[in-house]
């Protein structure tokens, strides 16, 4: 879960303040939830705690489930963080019940856990994304 020292990522998807950039993405869809693994990459120690958060969307925008938490459970605390480590980070999205058939859009972010401030969400190019939350992609159930 924790890559200490890793070459720099290639793959940025998206970065989080000065803080962490978003590499590969994985959405697997089981039976009972839907679990979502993320790839950070380390640019600066945290000043602070962070909570990463898994949104899942219907058709209409609504949020119908998500999953917020520590990265990589909370098992490598922040404050270990050094620039250049990569952290693989699994959530799992537990609905409470059953979802109706349709397009579901699955995005990501992180927030300060003591002041519930997004960290400003930039797509690659640079751009600010939306509510900073990047939207990793769509699934259909």
């Amino acid at each position: 879960a924790w890559q200490l020292d890793g070459p720099p990522a290639t793959d940025r998807q998206a970065g989080f303040g000065d803080v962490l950039n978003l590499g590969s993405t994985d959405v697997t869809v089981l039976p009972d939830r839907i679990e979502v693994a993320l790839r950070w990459q380390v640019l600066k120690t945290p000043a602070q705690p962070l909570t990463a958060f898994v949104h899942l969307y219907n058709a209409s925008g609504a949020l119908v489930a998500q999953h917020d938490g520590p990265p990589a459970q909370g098992y490598i605390p922040t404050s270990l963080w050094q620039p250049g480590d990569r952290i693989h980070d699994v959530h799992s999205v537990s609905p409470t019940g059953p979802l109706p058939s349709g397009t579901y859009t699955v995005a990501v972010g992180l927030y300060d856990p003591n002041t519930v401030t997004r960290l400003p969400a930039r797509a690659a190019n640079g751009g600010a994304l939306p509510d900073d939350v990047y939207v990793v992609g769509q699934i259909d159930l």
